[in-house]
């Protein structure tokens, strides 16, 4: 009995660890933030930043309630002329309020899964549209984060940018990880073309394996579209309604995948694949802040545990379709 007591408190205290510094490493990046670059979001974001989000799903028939916490920041840490130096880092947390089941292999989802990563980056501008840089990170996706070697996530990428014609550029690239929803461990190559305004108000990046396009063909509308591999995609329309508060209508589906710590197969991932439709209204609060509250339904639920989010006839949880709703705060220098 007392070797499984200190068994259990060595387990929490683990935990609470995990937890402690994932706080700790976001709000040191959140006091101040620098992710600078063009065109391409999944290799960098654009403008210094800080973002936390709250997502309830309540309880349905048949289907468990579900709370997300996520947090992030960036903050440079040394420049000097041309050249940026900054680190990264993001926490977050899924809570269910029981474990769903599949049915054909009686695999229990875990009631906490957690996401918790660090990362660096280097970036130098040599001219206009003259840019090229490197990042990585490394962290843990699992409902035991660190446990072990096979629950470790690891992210790498490289970029180089050069202009093409007066306004646009070309992006060439290779990044890696082994936890994404395609292409998993395997480095792939990829090319983008970026538009800057070919016509007022026009925004793309057009490559392979994403596309991102944005337009606004006058001061109170704007729409959206972005697609990254075969099962990330988001569309948006939206509508000023005063100053910069902004009405809005959107269309997402974002697989979550965690190295779950007990798998059969190390290769294999815990998917939860959902679809969401909401509306919302965002604005500004002035100094950087924004707020973003938002409320729909999430439909297409379901977990299950496959080598990547693409694949189809695995077996499957599946979930009712539920009510959902989002408080997302934001800070950008």
């Amino acid at each position: 009995m007392g070797d499984y007591r200190r068994l259990c408190i060595t387990r929490t205290g683990r935990r609470l660890i995990r937890l402690a510094a994932a706080i700790l490493f976001f709000f040191a990046a959140a006091a101040r933030a620098q992710d600078r670059s063009e065109g391409m979001g999944f290799l960098s974001g654009a403008g210094d930043s800080a973002r936390y989000s709250f997502t309830l799903n309540p309880a349905e028939p048949g289907a468990p309630k579900m709370a997300w916490h996520h947090a992030s920041g960036s903050m440079a840490v040394l420049q000097s002329g041309s050249d940026t130096w900054s680190i990264s880092g993001r926490a977050s947390e899924l809570e269910l309020s029981r474990s769903p089941v599949v049915p054909q292999t009686a695999l229990v989802v875990p009631a906490k899964l957690w996401d918790i990563q660090a990362g660096g980056a280097f970036s130098r501008r040599t001219g206009d549209r003259r840019d090229w840089g490197v990042n990585a990170g490394l962290g843990s996706a699992s409902d035991e984060p660190f446990r072990s070697i096979h629950e470790t996530e690891a992210r790498a990428a490289a970029y180089r940018e050069f202009p093409s014609r007066e306004r646009n550029s070309w992006m060439l690239f290779l990044a890696y990880s082994n936890n994404r929803s395609f292409l998993n461990n395997i480095p792939f190559p990829g090319a983008a073309y970026v538009f800057r305004e070919p016509i007022p108000g026009l925004q793309a990046s057009v490559g392979l394996p994403f596309a991102r396009v944005s337009y606004q063909p006058g001061k109170d509308w704007r729409a959206s579209f972005s697609i990254f591999g075969p099962n990330n995609i988001s569309v948006e329309g939206a509508r000023r309604l005063v100053s910069e508060s902004w009405v809005y209508s959107r269309f997402e589906r974002s697989p979550s995948q965690w190295l779950r710590a007990d798998r059969e197969q190390r290769t294999d991932r815990l998917v939860f694949d959902h679809q969401e439709a909401r509306v919302g209204l965002r604005g500004v609060a002035g100094k950087g802040f924004s707020a973003d509250i938002s409320a729909g339904r999430d439909f297409r639920r379901r977990f299950y545990e496959s080598r990547e989010a693409s694949r189809s006839g695995v077996p499957k949880a599946e979930l009712s379709d539920a009510w959902t709703g989002s408080l997302r705060l934001s800070w950008r220098r």
